[in-house]
Order: C-alpha cells, then sequence, then structure tokens
C-alpha cells in the first residue's frame, strides 16, 4: 500500500511539473535565445566575418566561460525570479489558490512540485548554452590573465558551468521565498530584488556611514571583499568561478531558504492572497528596511549639502516621509494614519537611532584605539603617493609598502598613530560638510616652500599583523593638504631612516635593474619636480646596472633632512621602465618613469659619472 501511495504521489508531482513546463517552456527559450545570440552566435560570426577572428572569438567564449558577460550576468539573475514568479503566480488569486488546493495535493506535493518545475524552467537555458559552447572550448586552451600558465578549455567550462549554476540555485531560492510572502505579481518581482540585494545594500550602507564618520575606518579592502561573498552572482561575476567551499555554502544557503520557503508555505491562508505582503512580519520587516534606506537617502543628501547637524533633520524626515508611502504600499490602503502605524513607526525611530549612534559615533572608542607594542608581529605601513620629496614617479602606479618587523621600528609607528588621531579629527572637522571656513581646501602654490608642504597627496593606510587572530587596519586619508604636519613628527624622521624604509624606496626591491629602460638627464621647475627628459644617456645594460646600484647606495646613506631639501640638487635623472599589470582578460603595458634629484650627498653616483667622464657634460646639459 505504502507503494501503490508512494507511487501515486510521484505521479501527481510528475504531472505538475510537465504542466509547467508544457505552459512556461517559451520563457527559457527566450532567456536562452538572448544567451546564445549574445555569446556564441557573435564568437560564430567574428570567426566567420573578422580578419583577426580566432583572437576575437577567444575573447567571446572567455568572456562567457570567465563569469563576466553582461548579458550572462544579468540572465542569470532575470532568469530565476521570471521562473519563480511564473509557477507560484497561482498564489496571486484567492480562486487559483482553491482550485489548486481543493485537488488531491497535498502542500508538500504541491510546493516540490512547482519548486522543481521553476528550478527546471531557470537551469534549463544555462544547460543548453553550456552545450553550445562546450565544442569551442574542446582542445582549446585561455589565458584568464596574461601572465599566467593557460587553462585547459574544458576545465574552465566546467568550473563555469558549476559556478552559474549555483548562482541560478541561489537567486530562484531567494525568489521563491519572495513569492511565497507576497501576494501580487509586482510585489513578487519587486521582493524578489529586494531580498537577493537587501544583505549587501545594508552592509553598504553602513561601510559608507562609518567611511564618513568613524576616524581610520577603511571602507576598502577587506571590508567591500566581505560584501562580494555575499551573492554567489557578484563574486562570480568580479572573481570568476567559484572555490569547492563557496559552492558548498551557497548551496547549503539556498537549501535553508527554500525549506523556510516550505514551512511559510504550509501555514500560508488562502484568503490572504493577493495583499501586497500575506504575512505580517515580512511586511512589517519589509516597511522597516525600505524606511531604512529612505532615511539614510535623504539623510546622506541633507548632509553634503549643510553638514552633520542637517543628517539628522534629513534622516528623520527621510524616515518620515519613506515610512508613509512604503506602508501605503505594502497595506494597500490610504488609511495608514493611525495607533498601529505610530506605533511603529515609533518602534523604527528607536531602531533607526541605534543605527545612527552606532555608526555616526565613536562609542566603541574604535577611533582612539592603538594596539600594544609588544602585541604586534609586524605592521605594513603605506604612505600613499609618498609625502616625501624622496625618489617620485610621473604616474603612481603602486604605493610603496613596507613591512616593519624590527621592535624600535614597531614603536616608531604606533607614536605616529598616536599622533595622527587627534590632527586628522581637526582636519576632518575643519573640512566637514557645512563647516565655516574660507579657507580653500586645494590652494595652489608656486613657491618651493609651499610645495614642500604641500607634498601630502594621499593618506596613510596601516595594517598591524598582531600576535592573536584578528589584523588591525587603520586608514588615515584626509590631510592630503598638511603634509608639513608629517614632516615635522620625529617619529616619520625615524621611520624614513630605517633600512627597511630604504629598502622598500630601493631601485633594486621597487622596480628591479634590469626592468629600467633608459636613464635621461630630465629638466626640473623651482620645486625640484622634474617635467621633462631632454638628455639620453645612452648606457650599456652592464654599465647602467652599476650605475644604479651607485645610486641605491648613496639613497640608503641619505638622511632625512637630504631626502627633502630641494636646495642640494645638481640634476635631475629621470629613468624610464615598464608598467604591466594583469586584468582578467589581458594585461596591460605601458612606461612610466621615476625621478632621481641627484645632490652632493650622492657621493658613489657622482664619482662613477666622473669615472665614465659624463659628469660634466651632464652638469653643461643641466644649465
Amino acid at each position: 500500500m505504502q507503494s501503490t501511495a508512494s507511487s501515486a504521489n510521484s505521479a501527481r508531482t510528475g504531472a505538475v511539473i510537465r504542466e509547467n513546463l508544457r505552459r512556461f517552456w517559451p520563457l527559457t527559450l527566450v532567456f536562452f535565445l538572448a544567451m546564445f545570440l549574445t555569446s556564441v552566435f557573435q564568437a560564430i560570426l567574428s570567426l566567420v566575418t573578422s580578419d583577426s577572428g580566432a583572437a576575437v572569438w577567444k575573447n567571446h567564449i572567455l568572456s562567457v566561460l570567465s563569469g563576466a558577460h553582461p548579458m550572462l550576468i544579468l540572465v542569470s539573475f532575470i532568469l530565476p525570479v521570471v521562473a519563480a514568479v511564473s509557477v507560484f503566480k497561482y498564489l496571486n488569486q484567492t480562486s487559483a489558490v482553491s482550485v489548486m488546493h481543493a485537488m488531491p495535493f497535498s502542500r508538500r506535493q504541491l510546493f516540490s512540485s512547482n519548486f522543481f518545475s521553476g528550478l527546471i524552467l531557470s537551469l534549463a537555458p544555462v544547460l543548453a548554452l553550456a552545450l553550445t559552447i562546450l565544442p569551442f572550448v574542446i582542445g582549446q586552451r585561455f589565458h584568464l590573465i596574461s601572465s599566467e600558465p593557460e587553462v585547459v578549455g574544458v576545465l574552465l567550462w566546467f568550473t563555469w558551468l558549476i559556478s552559474i549554476v549555483v548562482v541560478v540555485c541561489f537567486t530562484y531560492a531567494l525568489s521563491v521565498f519572495a513569492c511565497i510572502i507576497t501576494g501580487t505579481t509586482v510585489m513578487n518581482i519587486l521582493i524578489a530584488c529586494l531580498l537577493n540585494f537587501i544583505v549587501i545594500f545594508l552592509y553598504l550602507l553602513s561601510i559608507a556611514y562609518l567611511d564618513t564618520f568613524l576616524l581610520g575606518f577603511q571602507s576598502s579592502g577587506d571590508s567591500l571583499d566581505l560584501a562580494i561573498y555575499m551573492h554567489p552572482l557578484i563574486l562570480s561575476a568580479t572573481s570568476g568561478a567559484l572555490h569547492f567551499l563557496q559552492i558548498v555554502l551557497y548551496l547549503i544557503a539556498s537549501g535553508v531558504v527554500a525549506l523556510l520557503a516550505f514551512l511559510l508555505y504550509r501555514v500560508l491562508k488562502t484568503e490572504r492572497a493577493g495583499d501586497s505582503v500575506t504575512f505580517r512580519v515580512a511586511g512589517m520587516l519589509l516597511i522597516y528596511i525600505v524606511t531604512l534606506l529612505g532615511m539614510s537617502g535623504i539623510g546622506i543628501l541633507f548632509f553634503l549639502g549643510f553638514g552633520e547637524f542637517a543628517l539628522y533633520v534629513g534622516a528623520f524626515l527621510g524616515a518620515l516621509l519613506t515610512f508613509i508611502i512604503i506602508t501605503m504600499i505594502v497595506r494597500k490602503t490610504p488609511k495608514v494614519f493611525n495607533m498601529d502605524a505610530l506605533k511603529h513607526f515609533g518602534i523604527f525611530v528607536i531602531i533607526g537611532a541605534v543605527f545612527m549612534v552606532c555608526t555616526t559615533t565613536d562609542i566603541t572608542g574604535y577611533e582612539h584605539r592603538v594596539p600594544n607594542p609588544g602585541a604586534i608581529r609586524s605592521v605594513e605601513v603605506d604612505f600613499i603617493h609618498y609625502p616625501f620629496l624622496i625618489p617620485y614617479e610621473k604616474y603612481h602606479v603602486s604605493d610603496v609598502q613596507m613591512v616593519f618587523t624590527d621592535p624600535d621600528s614597531i614603536g616608531h609607528v604606533i607614536a605616529l598613530h598616536e599622533a595622527l588621531i587627534p590632527a586628522e579629527r581637526r582636519y576632518r572637522e575643519k573640512h566637514m560638510p557645512g563647516a565655516a571656513t574660507s579657507e580653500d581646501p586645494y590652494p595652489l602654490y608656486d613657491d618651493k616652500d609651499a610645495l614642500l608642504s604641500q607634498q601630502w597627496s594621499g593618506g596613510l593606510y596601516l595594517r598591524y599583523e598582531k600576535t592573536g587572530l584578528f589584523r588591525m587596519n587603520r586608514t588615515y586619508d584626509d590631510m592630503y593638504r598638511d603634509g608639513q604636519f608629517l614632516m615635522e613628527l620625529p617619529d616619520v624622521k625615524a621611520l624614513a631612516e630605517t633600512s627597511e624604509f630604504k629598502d622598500a624606496y630601493s631601485l633594486e626591491n621597487r622596480i628591479g635593474y634590469d626592468h629600467i629602460a633608459n636613464i635621461n638627464l630630465a629638466a626640473s621647475d623651482s620645486g625640484g619636480r622634474a617635467n621633462v627628459a631632454f638628455f639620453e644617456l645612452m648606457l650599456q645594460p652592464d654599465n647602467m646596472r652599476e650605475l644604479l646600484r651607485c645610486m641605491d647606495k648613496d639613497f640608503k646613506a641619505l638622511s632625512f633632512e637630504d631626502m627633502n631639501d630641494l636646495d642640494a640638487k645638481r640634476f635631475t635623472l629621470e629613468l624610464e621602465y615598464e608598467v604591466s599589470y594583469g586584468g582578467r582578460y589581458e594585461s596591460y603595458h605601458y612606461t612610466n618613469n621615476i625621478y632621481y634629484r641627484i645632490t652632493d650627498q650622492y657621493t658613489e653616483t657622482i664619482a662613477w659619472f666622473k669615472a665614465h667622464d659624463l659628469y660634466d657634460n651632464l652638469l653643461s646639459n643641466n644649465e
């Protein structure tokens, strides 16, 4: 008997799945054609019509398999949303729900059959596209990054297929959950989009508040990387194929969301069909989230125009306006001015106030937290865009990052950190939106003394490696017009004269002797900045390496004052070198220039020029 009942249940479930596939298969065809025509078909056309067709079609296929093809990103999100809304559309009408529930199906059978119908509709176009691409990748190898080894085409195809399947499953599970908690087609779609990205929006919103108001908070790096991991679609589009652990975690999350949707479906009341949101708790949660976004948007708009006080005024007015509008939409009535709505707005005011306090004030002491020197193994320091007149680049391709491990150096870094906190706070308050100041935050200077005081053009980044499990990161980037303050700090001087600092800025470690193509004599302005090369030294490779070693030796012997003495200059050398860095599909190459002010302190360098009968020629050309 049990076997017979099980067979009957399977037959009924299969019948519903077949009926859904029969009704909605045109959706899968449309989405497949959209993906095929914008990817594989374009590759075929380029192979037939273009002189460089082989390279072009390979780029088309690679853009698909690397997960960054725009149409595939769009379809892999829209397709599962549309599929979920289509198969669960009957929930939006009371009569349709009554008919479905009058049939000899249990709620579990109805949910599972519709769930798997939509999943098949979502995955079918992706699998069909994968099969059309497979013949193009058999026997082929692809470069994801030109500097790395080639990847076998079939392996790249397989990892892409698994990744896009995970993306579709995750998006589909959240979309089904949205269909269960909402009662109209429009709200199905809106809530499905919202659920897929609301966590990311709220997280990035918090990061934006902390970055604006919390001194030293680092909004890039690890903070933004975490947002990418919150949805497989974003992770796949930015990083390529998903790793095994990521695949497992996303599939588990998809299963949990699907199970939650089924549990809600079991308690769904047919008479609620047609409501904007069919569960009161879900409706209020939606109201709170949208109100928070509206509060933040209008509050930040006021802040940018009028300063910090206006932030709170704008936040309250934005919350009130958004709360009224979204409540009308969710409840499908303009009659929201009652005690119930007032109660919920009061609850939101408390939630919003806690959010604003936690993100705009330093209630945890974060800003003044400086690590104990004994607990630090090393500290990475990045003087972003060079606050000193040491050798500088024409284009700031990459900033020089130093790792200090010596206990004395770590002590100097921590002392510098302590000195930066009050100075950065004063500078930030002075130049906050709405601050009363007549001083131009971007003044122009012509004389060399002012140039020296304005070398700070970026920020300071600190990354502490502690003895425990956690790192400590801080970024101070508002003082880009207060370089003189840094120049006068004794701990900056002490760090700049350490061997670790000098090694990081040396030509050998920073660029590499063999990467420098030419050395030229360069003209310079009154501030010591070179602006044009007008005399090429024409050195042989062996002679060039000898000269570069002499320059490094002299540089490591310079004092901090020597590095920044604009008057002590005989001539300026321009060193040309090739810059290469890899993207996801190709590498970029161009020439950059680094400039050295050769002073009397460059004794080894000057001696080398004299030994090769070049010194007098350099001086005469420099006049």
